[in-house]
């Protein structure tokens, strides 16, 4: 049983007079007895996030970490990263013992926006390459196409592991994507959406990727892709297994029949 004091706490906040536009981003860390505080630069989120990644989630004894992000603008670009993700969360020796939970302050008043142009791997790049168990609450990602930004962005995405990882999504809102908001491989064990906002997608893949996983939860959730793409479903899946998608109050696709879907199960 890993104990409390083993996992590491982060806490990011934006510092300067408007937190829509900060001057630096704060990290406070407290891992066992050790407290410490580190200052990055405003254009430096990426670097902030891999660097917690890099020391927590990639040797044989990690176990990863829990970071809580206070309300702002965290705007994410191609961090040291070069795999396909601005920001790779564990490796995919290790990932199989590596839980990482990322919480926001307010759903709406922590917003983690991509400003990448040509990420790495395009058109396969993520915001969240994921190799591990992997936990998402409470905030807004932006995939950057209100900025008029075009390329294949992806949310998080598990493509490429060789573990049985578990993405969980809790009461986050996703909107302005060019590729899937939350997708996963063949390899991925378990994925549970819940709670959650799908709008505004710019592009022709669906908003939610159940992949070929042994469960997948789709449940409580706003879907609305009538402003966006006229190609691609809200939710799809690549022959999954026990998929449970109960009481998501709207799921609306766009286009003709051959062109998008709500619900798309291959």
């Amino acid at each position: 049983m890993v104990e409390a004091k083993h996992l590491a706490t982060f806490i990011i906040e934006p510092v300067g007079g408007d937190i829509m536009n900060p001057d630096t981003y704060l990290v406070r860390k407290r891992f066992q007895d050790t407290e410490t505080t580190t200052s990055y630069a405003n254009n430096a989120f990426s670097a902030a996030l891999q660097q917690i990644s890099t020391d927590f989630c990639e040797s044989a004894s990690s176990v990863g970490c829990r970071i809580w992000l206070k309300n702002g603008l965290y705007e994410i670009d191609q961090g040291p990263d070069t795999n396909g993700g601005l920001v790779e969360w564990s490796t995919e020796a290790e990932g199989d013992h590596v839980s990482v939970f990322i919480e926001g302050e307010t759903r709406d008043g922590c917003i983690i926006r991509n400003i990448e142009t040509a990420p790495e791997e395009t058109p396969t790049s993520r915001i969240f390459l994921v190799r591990c168990t992997f936990d998402l609450k409470n905030l807004t990602m932006n995939g950057g196409g209100d900025l008029g930004i075009t390329g294949t962005l992806n949310g998080i995405n598990s493509f490429g592991t060789a573990i049985s990882n578990e993405i969980r999504v809790d009461n986050c809102r996703f909107l302005n994507f060019e590729g899937n908001c939350v997708s996963t491989g063949d390899d991925a064990k378990k994925m549970i959406i819940t709670n959650s906002v799908f709008e505004a997608g710019v592009g022709d893949h669906g908003m939610v990727d159940l992949g070929a996983d042994d469960l997948s939860i789709v449940r409580n959730c706003v879907f609305d892709k009538t402003t966006g793409d006229d190609e691609g479903s809200c939710i799809t899946s690549a022959g999954g297994d026990n998929m449970f998608i109960q009481h998501n109050a709207v799921i609306k696709g766009n286009g003709t029949m051959f062109d998008g879907f709500g619900i798309s199960l291959e």
